[in-house]
């Protein structure tokens, strides 16, 4: 004789059960359902029954299988929630990653701005009162025509360092190889902030068959060394632009 635990008060189960016969498996929604606990004689309740008053539809559940339903969408859960929270931490770490290195980026930037201004001022007064300069000019000025021209003339030149990829702009300008050399620790440095595995490169740039010369972080060309060359590049061609439109005042400036 069976024994029922009746909780015929409980009707809001949202359960949904899983059948199989013959390998098919087909969910059944029992939200509207009410449910038994039923045993056999005194033995601990082995099996739900789960009913609709006044029909004769009723269906009956192994606990053993509902706990495994149960288990199992617990365990769905908590494996997206987990997968959730790793992505969450893993975009935090990318973001902070970035952060600091577009500051770092944004700090050699403005240091080579300040090594820019100074180059075209010189290059400018030596052509102007240098006469073994080659270009010696004593009619030369110090105006924004000829500002911008030396600026062109130090940035497109075949003895600087290019970056060598990028957009047409990007592809067009270059640095000063005096500061690279002088400023590459500054650089590594940028990468060694965020990877302290890093390891430079033995050489310091990478030369074409024409000769011209591209900035070179480490030996195997990873990503986070391309990152860091497309930032400065690109903010580089942001730099010469804004130098270009400056106004007498900027040149006269020691600030950037």
């Amino acid at each position: 004789m069976e024994n029922i635990k009746s909780n015929e008060n409980i009707t809001d189960i949202t359960e949904v059960i899983e059948n199989s016969f013959r390998g098919w498996f087909s969910r059944m929604d029992v939200s509207e359902y009410k449910w038994k606990l039923v045993s056999d004689n005194q033995n601990e309740p082995t099996q739900v029954h789960f009913y609709k008053e006044d029909t004769n539809d009723t269906l009956s559940v192994s606990l053993s299988t509902l706990f495994d339903r149960c288990l199992k969408e617990y365990k769905h859960h908590l494996d997206g929630f987990e997968a959730k929270e790793k992505r969450r931490v893993e975009e935090e770490i990318r973001e902070k990653k970035d952060k600091l290195l577009e500051d770092k980026v944004n700090e050699v930037i403005e240091s080579y701005e300040l090594f820019l201004k100074q180059k075209v001022k010189d290059e400018l007064h030596d052509r102007m009162t240098n006469e073994e300069n080659e270009d010696f000019d004593e009619e030369l000025k110090f105006i924004l025509t000829n500002i911008r021209k030396m600026v062109d003339e130090l940035s497109k030149n075949r003895s600087g360092i290019y970056y060598g990829d990028g957009n047409r702009r990007m592809r067009s300008i270059s640095i000063q190889k005096e500061w690279y050399l002088e400023n590459y620790d500054k650089l590594t440095q940028i990468i060694l902030s965020v990877d302290p595995e890093h390891k430079p490169s033995s050489q310091k740039n990478d030369t074409n068959d024409y000769g011209t010369q591209f900035m070179k972080l480490d030996d195997d060309y990873s990503n986070l060394s391309y990152s860091v060359k497309w930032k400065f590049y690109e903010k580089l061609d942001l730099l010469l632009r804004k130098m270009k439109k400056s106004k007498i005042s900027y040149w006269y400036s020691n600030q950037s």
